[in-house]
């Protein structure tokens, strides 16, 4: 009977022949174990000499590197045989490959299977694709090969399964979601994140979701954790979706007598809660990319305080920019938080909104340009 192997991927490298460890960490040839690594992922696969040395001895096509380097796995992993003869490297033609029939599964190969399935399942029945998700999930435990990210082999492949484990993610949340189950689907994206550090669908489900749970503080935070990460990565800013979600809330957004409808374009309205946390993103923005910005201060003075109110509300969604920020500091103000824009633009801004306002609103408002640098600590 021939050996059986068990191969983990994800995470740290490990091997199994008929059922025991092989110690990996006292190889004396690094460069071997990478073969091995290779061979038996592609099993069954044949590979070519001057493939093989060009991948791992690029420059140096001396074959006798490749042959040392399978000799010696052959005999370290015949150590856990007591066979003798057993090659597992298979040599044919110029080709080589590992035997495939030995194989008993591999852990990341496995996962893609039971997603598949969970695909398959999906749309007739829900629940057993979730079973099968779960069971792929617990086998993710790190990223494909992470003590490798510097083999150039290793990164196309680590991409892939990633790409599935944010799949996996997505699609049993939903699941879970479509059951009232927020909890659960709260705490399988949370764990995820350690991977999944710039998926923008999952944080949209966690921030959904803990918005549907009414944890909105907590969505907060996460609102702010993304816009970090993707600002001090790549320079951008969270799409408008993210700010139609926080405005769906109208508990948390009550402003007494404005019209709460879900746009999905234009400036963002919101609380001061959060206003406050998108002005200390902003501050740091301003400090380290020198990306201006500026505020504008309204104050209502009006004894037509709901009208006025409903009026301005509209103002600023028809004349303010995307992902410009306004909110209701208090009963008898309005904030807006203008991206990107320095004083100079800033009082044009203002000067066009008073433009906009009818002559009897005029005399009861006070619109001015704040002084960021002399009121940081206002807000």
């Amino acid at each position: 009977m021939p050996s059986v192997l068990e191969l983990s991927y994800l995470g740290s490298f490990s091997i199994k022949i008929n059922g025991q460890s092989v110690e990996t960490d006292s190889w004396k040839s690094k460069k071997a174990l990478t073969l091995l690594k290779y061979l038996a992922f592609h099993s069954g696969k044949k590979l070519s000499r001057d493939f093989l040395l060009e991948l791992f001895w690029p420059g140096d096509y001396e074959i006798y590197n490749l042959h040392v380097a399978v000799s010696y796995i052959r005999g370290r992993l015949r150590e856990y045989t007591g066979k003798r003869k057993e090659k597992f490297i298979h040599y044919s033609q110029g080709y080589y490959y590992f035997d495939k029939a030995v194989i008993k599964n591999i852990d990341c190969q496995e996962l893609e299977d039971l997603y598949q399935e969970g695909l398959l399942l999906e749309g007739k029945e829900p629940e057993k694709a979730l079973e099968k998700y779960k069971e792929a999930l617990v086998l993710y435990k790190d990223h494909f090969l992470v003590d490798d990210i510097y083999e150039d082999w290793t990164t196309s492949i680590r991409e892939y399964y990633l790409e599935i484990y944010a799949r996996l993610v997505i699609n049993a949340t939903k699941i879970l979601a479509e059951r009232n189950n927020y909890e659960e689907a709260i705490e399988l994206c949370k764990r995820s994140l350690k991977y999944q550090l710039y998926n923008e669908e999952i944080y949209y489900l966690l921030i959904s979701l803990l918005i549907e749970s009414g944890r909105m503080l907590e969505a907060t935070r996460y609102y702010q954790e993304y816009s970090n990460i993707i600002g001090q990565e790549f320079g951008l800013e969270p799409e408008q979706k993210f700010n139609v979600l926080f405005e769906r809330d109208k508990k948390f957004f009550s402003a007494g007598g404005l019209d709460y409808r879900n746009f999905s374009t234009g400036p963002f309205f919101c609380s001061r809660e959060l206003f406050l946390l998108l002005y200390k993103l902003a501050l740091k923005r301003r400090k380290r990319y020198k990306e201006d910005f500026s505020l504008i201060y309204i104050e209502i003075g009006s004894n037509l305080l709901s009208e006025t109110k409903q009026y301005l509300f509209h103002l600023c969604r028809n004349k303010l920019r995307e992902g410009d920020i306004f909110c209701l500091w208090d009963k008898r103000s309005i904030l807006l938080l203008l991206h990107k824009t320095n004083v100079e633009e800033s009082l044009k801004i203002r000067d066009r909104l008073i433009e906009n306002l009818p002559v009897f609103m005029k005399e009861k408002l006070q619109i001015e340009v704040i002084d960021i640098e002399k009121k940081k600590e206002l807000l």
